[in-house]
């Protein structure tokens, strides 16, 4: 029926009721858990501080899946793909990511386990701002790299923009993606693990419908909108890393207190 066109499809409402509906659902399931009696306060500031990393979560993979969309637009039509004379496809882009992942995931793993020999290892906290610090720090490479081309018109920009940024991109993902999941299990309220863990996995759904609706108003013919499209991603990144490393300390110190209280139980 779409395809005969007897059923309207707008692709834009689809995603927008989506993201819609996944958030009420979330910030529902939240309401509920909150006012539930058999959780304490304990329980309660567990639940918020769940609820605080999957709000960055999503945000993070808003921003972190543009690159199907924005980077991907970018690298076709902006990009020198020429390389000592050979033509890169731009698609060929695409496979950095989970070439860097392959490459840098036991180094950094290599560096979490070193760090924390040596007593100096960040916190949960510490590791996911930094995350999307590293992901801010890749959209900024983009931010030059457009208005490179609007200053130079007719131009193309180096493909190493690109590269730079998804490395960062990547490195931001390896920081944060492993601790946000252990961090729900940490976090969650006993006999809630399985549901914070959903929960989490949902801040994926949410953060690839908003890339989806960001990524519907870039075009080729408007490289003018995404040093704006990229400046507003670096700056929500910035702000809930900042949020988060305020946070960092107390929670810790919360945390801490909470783990000795089970331990005395």
């Amino acid at each position: 029926l779409v395809a005969t066109g007897i059923m309207p499809f707008n692709p834009e409402q689809v995603v927008t009721y989506m993201t819609y509906i996944i958030a009420a659902v979330v910030i529902g399931y939240f309401a509920i858990l909150f006012v539930l009696p058999k959780f304490d306060k304990t329980d309660k500031l567990r639940l918020l501080i769940c609820f605080i990393l999957i709000i960055g979560s999503t945000l993070f993979w808003s921003s972190f899946e543009q690159q199907p969309t924005s980077f991907n637009l970018f690298a076709d039509n902006y990009t020198d793909l020429d390389v000592l004379g050979f033509q890169v496809p731009s698609i060929w882009f695409q496979s950095l990511n989970p070439l860097f992942i392959l490459l840098l995931a036991p180094i950094v793993s290599i560096i979490w386990v070193k760090l924390g020999n040596r007593g100096v290892e960040p916190s949960s906290m510490v590791k996911f701002a930094l995350g999307m610090l590293l992901a801010a720090a890749g959209f900024g490479l983009m931010i030059l790299a457009s208005k490179s081309i609007l200053t130079n018109e007719g131009g193309l920009a180096s493909p190493l923009w690109l590269v730079g940024s998804l490395l960062l991109l990547t490195l931001g993902e390896l920081a944060l993606s492993p601790v946000g999941l252990s961090s729900m299990t940490k976090l969650a309220p006993k006999g809630m693990q399985g549901q914070m863990m959903g929960l989490f996995f949902a801040s994926l759904a949410m953060g690839n419908l908003v890339a989806a609706f960001f990524g519907g108003y870039v075009s080729a013919d408007k490289i003018e909108g995404l040093p704006g499209l990229f400046t507003t991603m670096t700056i929500f990144l910035v702000v809930t890393a900042v949020i988060l490393l305020l946070l960092a300390k107390p929670i810790n110190t919360m945390l801490k207190k909470s783990e000795q209280a089970d331990a005395k139980v």
